[in-house]
């Protein structure tokens, strides 16, 4: 459609590069097999981190954030 945007590929929940038209993707199972911790009952790991550690927060938010 004429009013459509670029496709972004996510990895992690993060952006990692805009997909140029008719690019592919191709997802494998790696070698290396992983667990994964699920805290919080339906909370993601990644959400978990970016609380924790205020990703996506500017510094005065995360010192101070609910100012009076």
């Amino acid at each position: 459609p004429p009013d459509s945007h670029g496709t972004e590929l996510f990895v992690d929940g993060r952006p990692q590069v805009e997909l140029a038209p008719g690019a592919t993707v191709e997802v494998v199972r790696s070698a290396h097999p992983m667990q994964f911790v699920r805290l919080g009952g339906e909370q993601f790991f990644f959400q978990t981190l970016e609380r924790k550690l205020h990703w996506g927060v500017s510094i005065k938010e995360a010192i101070d954030p609910e100012p009076s």
